[in-house]
């Protein structure tokens, strides 16, 4: 009977060994869960995000994944929602048990962070612009610059290198760019200028009108725009309209759609964010046939810096969230990436312009 029994477990051993189950097979994935917009008014930022998604894991898998296994990316549609963001997340973690989540927007974000901090998952964005993003949770990282950071940088410029001293703010209706515009008055006036008026933008607004003829009435030398891609480009395009024919400065909002609602009204507006190099330029005109934008290349190296963590540290969420935080001065496409002890990437930005109907850097 004892013989019998050491022949039966060999070859129920040997079964598993030589024919491993299914279930065997999909943990041989990697399994990362990404909620994004990819319907709904923002869908142009959920399309430039999977598009420098899937470059990444397209490359990375053709060379073997990460240790043999290969990324498998679990899309969901937060339609750019809070409330569709929350139930997404929750899917993700208890359905899907992946230790990772990767989110866009800021409002979105803002509400899936209390949610991978209670269930202890590594949340990272590389579209939010809010400045406590990255600090709301240990378990919450950012791979784009905080917009408070550039913003600075263009107010440094705008009054010591072109001498500008009496600024216009129009800001969006958000938490996030209202900070930004508080931010970009505090510095102006510290550096000796005058702010002549500040003035909000309506969420659902297409007529920005009323707040630009108030702000030309200001007499200002020049005007900073905190908005989102859409409405920065409109409220441009009404300020020309307008006769405001002043240098403009706005938030990093390298996108094209900014550029197709701004039109030629965008041409000289100056920002600050990071530049891109020609390499992943070149890949992402090859796979798509249109140009690369900083959004899709943002996401190519927060994939890339996931697959070092995951390498690294492991396939669990305290694995991945130790090793970024060791990251340091990975060469990414966007820059050399760093987590900071507030796991926010620390990137310096670069004073960038429009010209031509390009973005580029200021010359």
């Amino acid at each position: 009977m004892d013989k019998m029994m050491k022949v039966v477990l060999c070859a129920f051993f040997l079964h598993f060994v030589l024919f491993p189950t299914p279930h065997d097979s999909a943990a041989q994935e990697i399994k990362i869960g990404i909620v994004s917009c990819l319907t709904g008014p923002a869908a142009f930022y959920g399309t430039y995000m999977k598009k420098g998604v899937d470059l990444a894991i397209e490359e990375i898998n053709a060379k073997g994944g990460i240790k043999g296994s290969k990324i498998a990316p679990i899309w969901e549609d937060d339609k750019g929602t809070p409330t569709a963001a929350v139930s997404a997340i929750k899917k993700l973690i208890s359905v899907d048990r992946v230790p990772v989540v990767v989110g866009s927007l800021t409002a979105t974000a803002l509400a899936m962070i209390p949610v991978a901090d209670k269930e202890n998952t590594v949340f990272i964005t590389s579209l939010s612009t809010h400045p406590d993003i990255a600090k709301m949770s240990k378990w919450s990282f950012r791979n784009c610059i905080n917009t408070v950071p550039s913003a600075m940088a263009v107010v440094d410029f705008a009054y010591k290198q072109q001498g500008k001293r009496k600024l216009g703010i129009l800001f969006f209706q958000n938490e996030s760019t209202r900070r930004i515009a508080e931010g970009v008055k505090k510095r102006f006036e510290e550096l000796g200028g005058t702010v002549v008026g500040m003035e909000m933008l309506a969420e659902e607004g297409v007529d920005y009108r009323s707040p630009i003829i108030k702000i030309k009435n200001a007499n200002p030398d020049s005007i900073y725009i905190a908005a989102f891609a859409r409405q920065g480009g409109l409220a441009m395009k009404q300020l020309v309209e307008s006769g405001v024919n002043l240098q403009f400065y706005a938030d990093p909002i390298e996108s094209p759609v900014w550029l197709q609602t701004a039109g030629s009204a965008a041409n000289g507006a100056i920002y600050g964010y990071l530049d891109i190099q020609q390499s992943f330029l070149d890949k992402y005109k090859s796979k798509y046939n249109e140009e690369g934008e900083i959004w899709g290349a943002l996401y190519y190296d927060t994939m890339y810096t996931l697959t070092i963590a995951i390498e690294k540290g492991g396939y669990t969420a305290e694995g991945i969230r130790k090793s970024l935080i060791e990251i340091k001065d990975y060469p990414g496409i966007t820059g050399a990436i760093t987590y900071g002890p507030e796991r926010d990437v620390i990137k310096p930005p670069i004073i960038k312009m429009v010209k031509d109907g390009k973005f580029m850097k200021h010359q």
